[in-house]
């Protein structure tokens, strides 16, 4: 289940999305808890700063009437506590009275021992909070807690409590105390924790379904590429995948696939054509050995007519093993099995004895074979560059008419020597130019020309195998240039 790139891209998709999904959840829900606290922390802050301020205003009240009539204003800490009593209670009162809220705020006041000394009683039950707080509070720290309150016996309330000492010269005189239910608070993160809670599989089912179209949609081109190529067998290899028109890396993998499969296409071609030549090419000799072989069986012979029945036999027998050795030196080179003599060489001296030797056959032919040039020192095998030079001056007295010409040429290029056979014979078509490098091609279609198709082809691996080039100019009807071309020797630069 999990092989399918389908379901891996959309399961990726679904674990991404819900871990930002759930990431995003708790950061929304601590920052809102955040501000909600800070919120009501400010709001505790407040109004404990508004207790004091009225106590300074009452004082600073009470202090022009002592200096009126000339009585002296004590500090708080020197007062009677009686007087700071009343005067908290009363004040305590008129806030409650005065100044409704609408976040009940419990107020206590507390001297600088820890004593209540007035309580505003808007709630129905005390917050006696724990001692080693009040002590901290005492030595003039602010501070902020949380307590579980019992209301009764199957009731308890949550509790912000704001402790902020007040001093005077530099001591505490007395303590505000100002707390609030944290059952609002609770409640609206409650329904935010639920409102999460319903939202999260909703919006996973709603991505859940964008993630299949979405996959749906993307991978439909691979789809339809799949589908292409389920129809395609190796009998017919002109087939094509299907290329979307994306302009993405799936269209650019689609032309790339169409590519190899045109090249495959290419190269079974030309196995197939390599398979039909050489049945065709050895067909030949062996039906010819096997008439011969049935007919001198047939009846007594003469000696001298069995002579030449295995003379014809062995010129047979010559020519597939002319074939096979030709087809044997191909596959050694294309399997690069063949290790070159690395040799100083001139390719002069070499175009040299391959005229000397084919001068015979270019006069039994009737065809004036001319040779010039410049003396080219190159690194190679001597042996397979002779080889090359007999295929490349053979194949042009093969397709030259009695009475024409082939000049055998070798001049420096450059970095580069040069090898050119030029006649003036019947020349190659254009259709044919792609091809005439191919194993057992010939232009003549007839195959009346003599030989086996395989010359040229040994021509580009001997070529080839030297780091060199072969190439042909030629126009149907008044001859053929073949160049072979392979870098000079140092000391011939």
């Amino acid at each position: 289940m999990f092989t399918s790139i389908r379901v891996r891209i959309f399961l990726f998709y679904m674990v991404l999305f819900t871990a930002v999904l759930l990431v995003f959840s708790i950061a929304i829900f601590e920052q809102l808890k955040t501000d909600m606290y800070s919120n009501m922390d400010e709001m505790l802050i407040s109004r404990a700063e508004g207790i004091k301020g009225s106590i300074d205003a009452y004082r600073e009240a009470e202090k022009l009437e002592y200096q009126k009539d000339g009585r002296p204003f004590l500090p708080i800490n020197e007062l009677d506590m009686s007087e700071f009593v009343s005067m908290a209670v009363k004040l305590l009162e008129e806030d409650e009275k005065y100044d409704p809220r609408l976040v009940k705020f419990d107020i206590e006041l507390f001297d600088r021992d820890g004593a209540s000394i007035a309580h505003s009683n808007a709630l129905p039950y005390q917050i006696n909070i724990p001692v080693q707080d009040k002590a901290e509070a005492i030595l003039g720290n602010i501070s902020f807690h949380d307590y579980v309150i019992e209301v009764n016996d199957r009731k308890k309330n949550d509790m912000r409590v704001f402790l902020r000492p007040v001093t005077e010269d530099g001591r505490v005189v007395y303590l505000v105390q100002i707390s609030t239910s944290l059952s609002n608070l609770y409640t609206s993160l409650n329904r935010l924790r639920i409102a999460l809670f319903v939202l999260l599989p909703l919006s996973l089912l709603a991505a859940g379904l964008i993630g299949i179209f979405l996959t749906s949609f993307v991978l439909r081109p691979v789809d339809l590429m799949i589908n292409s190529a389920r129809g395609m067998t190796g009998m017919d290899l002109k087939q094509r995948i299907h290329v979307p028109k994306t302009n993405d890396e799936l269209q650019h993998l689609a032309e790339v696939f169409n590519e190899l499969l045109g090249r495959l296409d290419t190269t079974v071609g030309a196995q197939r054509r390599l398979i039909q030549d050489i049945t065709h090419e050895l067909k030949t000799p062996i039906t010819v050995i096997r008439g011969q072989i049935e007919v001198s069986s047939r009846r007594e012979r003469s000696g001298s007519e069995y002579r030449k029945i295995l003379s014809s036999t062995r010129d047979e027998m010559g020519r597939l093993g002319k074939i096979v050795e030709n087809l044997l030196m191909l596959a050694r080179f294309e399997s690069m099995e063949i290790k070159l003599a690395k040799e100083e060489v001139d390719l002069y001296f070499i175009a040299a004895k391959t005229v000397k030797n084919l001068r015979v056959l270019a006069k039994k032919l009737g065809i004036r074979l001319s040779l010039s040039g410049e003396s080219l020192l190159v690194c190679g095998d001597e042996m397979y560059l002779e080889s090359l030079a007999v295929n490349m001056i053979e194949n042009a007295l093969k397709y030259t008419k009695s009475g024409g010409t082939v000049e055998v040429k070798t001049v420096k290029r450059g970095r580069f020597g040069v090898l050119s056979v030029k006649d003036n014979g019947i020349g190659i078509d254009k259709s044919d130019k792609a091809h005439i490098f191919d194993r057992f091609y010939r232009a003549d279609k007839s195959r009346s020309a003599e030989g086996y198709g395989l010359g040229l082809s040994i021509v580009r691996s001997v070529a080839e195998a030297h780091g060199g080039t072969v190439s042909v100019k030629s126009q149907a009807g008044k001859g053929s240039e073949f160049v072979f071309s392979m870098p000079l020797n140092i000391k011939n630069k």
